[in-house]
């Protein structure tokens, strides 16, 4: 349970960044984390997949294909 609690808050600190795609692959691994030890029906799994599917919403309405952020090479 630490080890997905230390997850989400890596996933929240990559959210902040405007990291996504960071953010998703973090919240995903924690969530699979929980399921395994809560079980699919548990109320705190189903909140964390409700973040995984807000992120991967947001993600894809930015249209980002790597993250929100835009660096100069991908300007050129």
């Amino acid at each position: 349970m630490q080890q997905a609690s230390e997850l989400c808050q890596e996933g929240r600190s990559a959210w902040q960044e405007r990291n996504v795609l960071l953010a998703l692959e973090k919240f995903g691994t924690a969530v699979r984390l929980l399921e395994q030890e809560l079980g699919v029906l548990h109320p705190l799994v189903a909140k964390s997949w409700y973040w995984v599917g807000f992120l991967y919403r947001h993600n894809m309405e930015s249209g980002s294909s790597s993250d929100t952020t835009h660096s100069e090479e991908e300007e050129e």
